[in-house]
């Protein structure tokens, strides 16, 4: 095996495990073509086998707990599971209005079925996983989540699924397909045959969920989308996310014979599902919001044909270098990504600059080996800074973002018809250079007339401002080093004097599912200065939980309050932000906003 250097692991074969400074790490491969190969600190190997079916593991990590691992594809970390198992069975369960039997196909690690025995209608459990050995090593190892096993409602057979529904017709009122990801034997369980069988075992009300690819694979969520219309009344998807998974938000297809996903939803309780982690009835509505890109691909023209999944690839082909963020090596988190090319690699007066040509995400630009944005990813994140505090406000005319050397913050500004100058305050000019240089699409805002750029402490420039922006905008990097001051009360005060009236403020307020203590005293702290505060998010495939977020600060108005969709349709060029993801980003799990509120 080879050794793990500071930033690169070296040309290298694909294997899973790789052992650095006498450490070890399971490197997950799953689509080597897109170069993405999430890493984790490994303290113990607890399981390692090969069963009839697949390569099975357990390891035990600093953070994310013991993580169930099959083909090399992490399936279940304790510290997440519950975003997954929560809403793969919540939000069906939910849409039916009496189900007492229902099927699990795969859930062989029982967090499925743990969720689905919650709701005192259910009499029936059935778990249709082929591979007892998945069983037996949860119980093993994941008793919280095997729980299920015990309960006498519950029945396990291990058979193929596929044959099994086949011998069932009008008895199960929910079938929920908690199966791995469609590719090699796998697709069959995504295909027309399956889900007309399907539609055949479900009773006059039923309701299908089902685990299907990450929202970033518009190819494949079309093919089911389009396959599946034609068998249910409603088939739509929702998503989640899971920061253990590579993919970060995943998605789901919600089909349902009668009752759309939400209908019943104001007559059911959650009471008596106990504490939940993840799930609320918000989070269930807004779960349904897409990404713009999306919601674009789903509306294209029919496929057809049916589900037919990816083409499987030789792995032996994606040999290179792979680049590993540090920003999270004290849990153990290590983003890997493959790398074509260095592009560009110095140290400025301020930070550690480089620039990288990925194998899968385009140009990625580096700052003291933390990823700030990648070509294929940014949307999510520019895009969500951008376009919610300047929807929220009636009439921004005057911007300032801090940070931001790339463009991208700038470039979605800019958007906006109202927008009169903006002032991009930028400490290391470098960031700007390299911006213009290697990310095209965002050069040629540099060049607007609206623009000037400042090369000087953004805390230090603020300070002489009053009364001055309708939005700030905070792009910075994370609360390390230099970058604290901005995160610090008195810096929010100098923002909130140098705003207008009825100014808005949003900052880049890290993850919730990683920091969360460091939120809930910010959030804390913005509530003594502001008259309102939120905390929204987003997803970035390429940080390090696949999610980031934003405080909303503001002086006047809620984000909510000024929502225009003609202002919102004028904004050409959007990947991911749409009026449902502006909502929809404000409605948090169940742990953050008890947080929050605490």
């Amino acid at each position: 095996m080879k050794k793990i250097t500071s930033i690169f692991f070296g040309f290298l074969i694909l294997t899973n495990i790789v052992q650095a400074n006498q450490s070890l790490y399971f490197k997950e491969i799953f689509d080597p073509k897109d170069g993405w190969y999430p890493t984790y600190k490994i303290t113990d190997i607890l399981e390692s086998k090969q069963t009839d079916f697949q390569n099975l593991a357990v390891y035990n990590t600093p953070f994310l707990g013991k993580i169930l691992v099959l083909d090399n594809v992490l399936n279940v970390a304790e510290h997440d599971e519950q975003n997954y198992h929560e809403m793969i069975a919540h939000v069906p369960m939910m849409a039916h209005p009496n189900p007492e039997r229902v099927l699990i196909v795969g859930g062989g690690d029982g967090g499925t079925a743990r969720e689905v025995l919650k709701h005192p209608s259910v009499k029936e459990v059935v778990v249709c996983d082929l591979d007892n050995e998945v069983i037996e090593v949860s119980k093993k190892h994941l008793p919280t989540l095997a729980v299920a096993f015990d309960d006498k409602r519950t029945t396990v057979i291990n058979e193929d699924a596929a044959q099994y529904i086949k011998t069932k017709e009008n008895y199960f009122d929910v079938v929920i397909v908690d199966s791995c990801d469609p590719v090699g034997p796998a697709v069959v369980l995504f295909q027309t045959e399956f889900y007309k069988n399907v539609y055949n075992a479900l009773t006059k009300d039923g309701v299908v969920s089902a685990q299907i690819v990450a929202t970033y694979a518009h190819d494949l969520l079309k093919q089911l989308y389009d396959q599946n219309k034609t068998i249910f009344k409603h088939m739509e998807y929702y998503t989640s996310i899971v920061p253990s998974y590579s993919c970060g938000e995943v998605a789901f297809a919600f089909c349902s014979k009668n009752y759309g996903p939400t209908e019943l939803l104001d007559s059911k309780h959650t009471a008596a599902l106990g504490n939940l982690h993840y799930y609320n009835k918000n989070l269930h509505r807004a779960s349904f919001s897409l990404p713009e890109s999306l919601i674009k691909k789903l509306a294209e023209p029919a496929t057809v044909g049916g589900f037919k999944g990816e083409v499987e690839t030789n792995d032996d082909n994606y040999n290179h270098l792979l680049f590993s963020e540090k920003y999270e090596t004290s849990r153990g988190i290590f983003p890997t990504l493959g790398i074509k090319k260095v592009l560009e690699s110095k140290q400025t007066d301020f930070q550690k600059l480089e620039v990288f040509e990925t194998v899968g995400f385009g140009n990625m630009l580096v700052l003291d080996d933390v990823i700030q944005v990648t070509q294929a990813d940014n949307h999510g994140y520019h895009e969500m800074i951008a376009h919610v505090p300047l929807i929220a406000h009636p009439n921004p005319k005057r911007v300032l973002i801090v940070g931001g050397g790339d463009g991208g913050t700038m470039t979605a500004v800019l958007q906006h018809s109202s927008v009169e100058e903006v002032v991009l305050c930028e400490i290391d000019p470098e960031c700007v250079n390299v911006g213009k240089k290697y990310f095209p699409e965002f050069a040629s805002s540099f060049n607007d007339p609206r623009v000037e750029v400042r090369n000087e402490d953004a805390a230090k420039y603020i300070e002489g401002k009053k009364d001055y922006f309708d939005v700030i905008i905070v792009d910075s990097s994370d609360p390390i080093g230099p970058a604290i001051v901005l995160f610090q009360e008195k810096f929010y005060r100098d923002i909130y004097n140098a705003l207008t009236h009825d100014g808005i403020a949003v900052t880049q307020s890290e993850s919730m599912f990683y920091d969360a203590p460091f939120i809930k005293e910010l959030h804390a702290q913005n509530k003594s200065i502001f008259e309102h505060t939120y905390y929204y998010y987003t997803t970035v495939i390429t940080y390090p939980s696949s999610s980031i977020g934003f405080s909303f600060c503001s002086k006047k108005y809620s984000p909510f309050k000024n929502i225009d969709a003609k202002r919102i349709d004028a904004l050409k060029n959007r990947h991911y932000y749409n009026e449902g993801r502006h909502r929809s980003s404000f409605v948090l799990p169940t742990f953050m906003g008890d947080a929050l509120r605490g």
